[in-house]
């Protein structure tokens, strides 16, 4: 046997802190899954940092559930499993080889179902998360740790030894059955919280059985709603394939929260259905000094910035400031000057870039015809919202956008 080269204590120790990392990670995914779907959540999380790296579009994605369950939730049973056989193997030195190689197939079967989701990450989502690889590293760790803590010998000759002779299904004795009835009473009493956690989010939606309920309706009467004829131009800024057969055309303010948040869900809804959909982008600022349909002055800098995004489009930068000010700029809502708006422009304008934009004819009339375009559809506030002429009724959220477009696709 070659001598130890970390003791085994300590191998044990780093087997139960990988293992309860695991359970606590896939928990943060599971309530980070469920604020997404339920519209609880309205700006990108610490892990979405770009267009590929991004751990919101891939937890609402197809592939972030089973059979209506998120795979945070069985991560995170999976992870806690591990930790309680981890336990379980200090009760007793005679049974402590037998729980390892417990560990080594649960490893085994979690890395199988791990290279699944990196091969949908990567060629179907084109989108990762990084948590998720984190996680996917716990695993391997996991693997690694068991396999050391069987034998002190080359791993991989280890795992040909569990494989070739499993053992699993003959209890050790002695079998430490009131450590294990200890370990089933914690797995059932984990499984139950994990079961109840998502509840109280909802409820943050207000009478969330009641707005499901009329969702559900809506999506009915959404089927036989008449479209109506929406103008479109080459100037218009657009996003996604120009050949789909789902339209979408919204009108929105850079000033506006409700905007930002319609934004965010439209950032991480659509980036899977980038070749199904066509998004054309329209102006309709919430501010009387360009758009006379407005009594008061709700949003003072929402023409400027909607003028501003006119010329960052003639750089072809306009989704880049769309992006911008709506999920990082985050003191939109409360600006009054243009100057509290300057750290946020910095980058898309020089200062003599951003005063000829201001004071061109040009980006006025680009945004007052989106403004009276809007005028003529009967729109009076922000986000207003139109899929394939129909227009949404419903909050924009990650679910429901999908819903709708689930329903036009089919």
């Amino acid at each position: 046997m070659a001598p130890k080269t970390i003791p085994s204590k300590v191998l044990a120790g780093l087997e139960i802190l990988i293992a309860l990392s695991g359970t606590l990670l896939s928990v943060y995914l599971t309530i980070q899954h469920t604020r997404l779907k339920t519209g609880i959540q309205a700006t990108t999380s610490f892990c979405s940092i770009g267009s590929y790296v991004d751990c919101d579009a891939v937890n609402v994605s197809p592939y972030a559930e089973i059979f209506g369950i998120p795979l945070g939730t069985l991560g995170a049973i999976y992870f806690f499993t591990i930790l309680m056989i981890a336990l379980l193997s200090l009760v007793d030195a005679r049974t402590n080889e037998w729980f390892q190689k417990c560990i080594v197939w649960l490893s085994l079967l979690g890395l199988g179902f791990d290279v699944w989701l990196i091969i949908a990450q990567i060629a179907l989502l084109k989108n990762i998360c990084v948590l998720c690889f984190l996680i996917y590293g716990f695993n391997l760790n996991l693997l690694l740790t068991s396999l050391k803590l069987i034998h002190d010998g080359t791993w991989h000759k280890t795992l040909v030894e569990v494989l070739k002779n499993p053992s699993l299904f003959t209890l050790p004795k002695p079998f430490p059955w009131a450590a294990w009835t200890i370990a089933k009473i914690s797995g059932i009493s984990f499984l139950a919280v994990l079961i109840m956690l998502p509840y109280p989010m909802m409820l943050k939606t207000e009478n969330h059985a009641f707005i499901q309920q009329m969702s559900e309706q809506y999506f009915e009467g959404w089927k036989t709603m008449p479209p109506k004829p929406l103008p479109i131009d080459a100037n218009d800024s657009v996003w996604g394939n120009p050949k789909a057969s789902i339209q979408l055309v919204e009108f929105s303010d850079f000033q506006c929260p409700h905007c930002q948040k319609a934004a965010f869900f439209l950032h991480t809804a659509l980036k899977r259905w980038s070749n199904d959909v066509y998004l054309v982008f329209k102006h309709y600022p919430l501010d009387s000094s360009c758009n006379t349909s407005v009594p008061n002055q709700t949003h003072p800098i929402a023409c400027s910035l909607a003028r501003l995004s006119v010329c960052a489009a003639a750089k072809g930068s306009f989704w880049g400031l769309h992006d911008h000010l709506f999920l990082k700029w985050q003191d939109a809502a409360t600006a009054t000057d243009l100057n509290q708006a300057r750290s946020a422009l910095d980058g898309f304008f020089t200062p003599d870039e951003l005063s000829a934009c201001l004071n061109s004819d040009e980006s006025l009339q680009r945004v007052t015809k989106d403004i009276q375009e809007g005028n003529d559809l009967g729109i009076r506030g922000t986000p207003t919202l139109f899929i394939n002429g129909k227009q949404v009724g419903l909050p924009i959220t990650v679910d429901n956008i999908n819903r709708l477009l689930e329903i036009e696709r089919q």
